[in-house]
């Protein structure tokens, strides 16, 4: 037993003297130098080592009770319309002449933020806005209640169809023969007897007009340059064969009440044109070269709608175009649909444009976009009951879906993903409300202007009825209601702060001497103002054989206006650093409100020495105490973030006159030990604190995630290899550094 003894007690020491050792950290070093102890060096003297920008939000609703009730206001990170995973920033409320105001913090590569405005009803709408030190959103501005489309009688006329299109007849003219296949002349005008059937092949004659009144069976049709096929009202043509019309100037026009019936395919080429504003009926129907198709009556495509031509021009003018495919290709851009075109499978726009006008409506099964452009006017509805298939549509190339810049168009998507590895998928601009909840990250899409997200179910405007369109109906909520204070918000985020004990001298550079994780809350009493301030503080980590103690001193925070501080969970106070005032639950002795966490932080982690920076084997459990803070007078909410929060930690044991360690630009509590000001590696008499001469390096920091902290005695820029460039960059390049890391390197 005495050789066993003498063996662990040998053990134990040598075990020791390793471990004070390697804790230079803990070790005063007033010669030690950076770049021969492979600290970091080449940061800029004025980089302010922040990982957290700050946003000057405004936002002004779309007050549709004139003041009566208030909106909430919530800011995420994300679209929670289309993403489950969104991390709440900050909330308040607002209503007409009383907009959201606020400052809040968010991660530098955070490049977008989402806002939702939730009425008294009880229905959102969310804004995807990029970040800017100050935005103003003003929901109002695109407001569409109740909007009525333009009419459209049941009953087309020709004056749908512009000038020069308008080449309709109601009669044979006068002086018109029967038309024999044998025995015709160029630029004449024959009739077709009714129940004519047979060939019209007009040879090499041109400048022949055919006026077809009664029921007629054309077996192959071949039109000559200028020659046209008018089907006066009351006339049903049948082609029984494939029909291609490609000569320069033919026409096939069809009149009000006249039916055009194609059993096999039909072709148009070169400048042909067919002119509808009765019905035509067929399997397949392309459009190649420069050939045109006007609408204003009925067209049924049972199969395919092909537009194969850049020249081709295609106008569903003022009248119902039914086809089961529809493919646009060959960088097309005169596709236009006016009214109503219903798709019921697929519709397919490669490097092409599809136009859709005001009050118009497109319907389809499914549609694909690659290398193109979706223009939508006020009112215009387009509905993709399944699946939006996106390839490659970047904004750059001013591909994507477009809304207009005045009203509001409407997009309902059931479900869109990306079809391929390339990305972006899509771009969305304009005066654009989606209505899709199952749709690919932001990460995938661009977005600008007003596009604003409602769930499924939940458009805000509404669009009548018409015979151009099947309109929507805006979402109903509920009975109008302000929300109920007081309204407790507990945002999503949470922060680390990883600090260095050694202050005014270096130690290793690990960053991980105290680890310890805070999310901020509050609780509002009335609009945008905090009764209370909610922290859950999580201590993680202390790398470190010394006591520390820590706290955080609310700068913009008297201490006079603390009515009282809570703890709930996990608490270590014994008065051996920080003197409670038993009254309000603050530090004594101080002007600004200072809130004790704990005073020593191995007690409070049930722990001593080192604690969980070496080994998972050895690690100890994380302890939380949530703490809240009611105050006297109600603050700004903009008070109560995490950049409002000056955490520091005591590292001296002393409760006057002692050593804190703050993150660099926080100004030290009123028991601070000024004299240290200066000393060692502190640079704070040149006017920043908390930074150091020479190299600029900081004692603590703020991470805005769960930081993985780097395991001991590994420096942070190696276990974080983009750590060094970003910094030495000032801030600029690498701004993500934090979520990568070597492997084996940290806890």
């Amino acid at each position: 037993m005495k050789t066993t003894t003498k063996k662990m007690m040998a053990l134990t020491i040598i075990t020791s003297a390793i471990l004070l050792a390697g804790c230079t950290k803990d070790l005063y070093d007033p010669d030690y130098v950076a770049s021969k102890n492979g600290l970091l060096t080449g940061v800029p003297s004025d980089f302010n080592w922040s990982t957290i920008s700050s946003v000057n939000l405004t936002v002004n609703v779309d007050d549709q009770y004139n003041g009566e009730y208030y909106y909430v206001i919530e800011v995420f990170d994300s679209n929670p319309v289309i993403d489950s995973n969104v991390k709440l920033l900050t909330k308040g409320v607002a209503k007409k002449g009383e907009a959201f105001s606020t400052d809040f913090p968010i991660p530098q590569t955070l490049k977008s933020i989402a806002i939702r405005q939730t009425d008294p009803t009880g229905l959102a709408i969310t804004r995807v806005v990029d970040v800017a030190s100050n935005i103003t959103l003003n929901f109002a501005t695109t407001s569409t209640k109740s909007v009525l489309t333009r009419s459209s009688n049941s009953t087309i006329s020709t004056k749908s169809i512009s000038s020069g299109e308008s080449d309709f007849a109601s009669k044979a003219p006068a002086g018109a023969t029967e038309f024999n296949k044998d025995n015709f002349s160029a630029n004449s005008s024959y009739t077709l007897p009714d129940n004519f059937s047979g060939d019209i092949n007009l040879g090499d004659k041109t400048g022949i007009s055919l006026y077809a009144s009664g029921k007629v069976s054309i077996t192959w049709l071949y039109l000559t340059p200028s020659s046209k096929l008018y089907l006066l009202p009351g006339a049903e043509v049948t082609l029984l064969a494939d029909a291609y019309i490609g000569q320069a100037n033919s026409i096939i026009s069809i009149n009000s009440g006249a039916k055009l019936i194609a059993k096999r395919n039909v072709q148009l080429s070169s400048n042909a044109k067919i002119l509808n504003i009765g019905s035509f009926t067929a399997p397949n129907f392309e459009l190649a070269n420069t050939s045109s198709m006007i609408n204003g009556g009925t067209i049924d495509i049972t199969e395919k709608t092909l537009i194969s031509n850049n020249g081709a021009i295609w106008k569903n003018e003022d009248g119902t175009y039914t086809t089961k495919n529809m493919e646009i290709q060959e960088f097309n851009p005169n596709s236009l649909n006016r009214c109503k075109l219903i798709i019921t499978n697929s519709l397919y726009l490669n490097s092409a444009n599809l136009n859709i006008d005001e009050g118009a409506y497109v319907s389809c099964y499914t549609i694909e976009m690659n290398g193109a452009r979706i223009d939508m006017k006020a009112n215009a509805i387009l509905n993709v009951i399944t699946q939006a298939n996106y390839d490659w549509n970047p904004g750059s190339n001013n591909y994507g879906i477009y809304g207009p810049t005045s009203g509001k168009a409407l997009l309902k998507i059931k479900k869109a993903i990306q079809n391929t590895g390339s990305y972006p998928i899509i771009h969305y601009r304009g005066n654009l409300q989606i209505e899709c909840q199952d749709h690919p990250s932001s990460s995938f899409f661009t977005e600008e202007g007003t596009v604003d997200w409602v769930p499924v179910g939940g458009t805000s405007f509404t669009i009548e009825k018409s015979g151009c369109s099947e309109g929507n109906n805006a979402a109903k909520g509920g009975t109008p209601t302000s929300p109920k204070f007081p309204i407790t918000v507990e945002p999503d985020n949470d922060y680390t702060f990883a600090m260095e004990d050694s202050w005014p001298n270096y130690g290793d550079y690990d960053m991980n001497d105290l680890v310890t994780t805070i999310r901020t809350g509050y609780v509002m009493s009335k609009p945008n103002q905090a009764e209370k301030m909610i922290l859950n503080v999580n201590l993680r980590a202390i790398g470190a054989i010394k006591s520390i103690g820590a706290a955080l001193q609310l700068d913009n925070v008297s201490a006079s206006n603390i009515a009282s501080v809570t703890y709930e969970g996990r608490k270590f106070l014994d008065g051996s650093v920080f003197e409670v005032d038993n009254a309000t639950g603050i530090e004594k002795g101080q002007s600004k409100a200072v809130i004790p966490l704990f005073d020593n932080a191995h007690k409070f982690l049930n722990s001593s020495g080192i604690t969980n920076t070496i080994s998972e084997k050895n690690k100890v459990p994380e302890q939380s105490v949530k703490i809240t803070i009611d105050f006297k007078e109600a603050i700004s909410i903009s008070k109560t973030e995490i950049n409002d929060l000056n955490f520091f930690i005591v590292t001296d044991g002393k409760k006057e006159s002692r050593t804190e360690v703050h993150l660099a630009g926080y100004k030290p509590t009123d028991k601070f030990n000024t004299n240290l000001l200066g000393t060692g590696k502190d640079n704070s008499v040149k006017g920043t604190t908390f930074t150091s001469k020479g190299e600029n390096l900081v004692w603590g920091m703020l991470i805005p995630t769960v930081f993985n902290y780097p395991i001991e005695y590994k420096k942070i820029q190696n276990a974080y290899t983009t750590f060094g460039p970003w910094a030495q960059s000032g801030g600029t390049d690498n701004q993500n550094w934090y979520n990568t890391h070597e492997t084996g390197t940290t806890f």
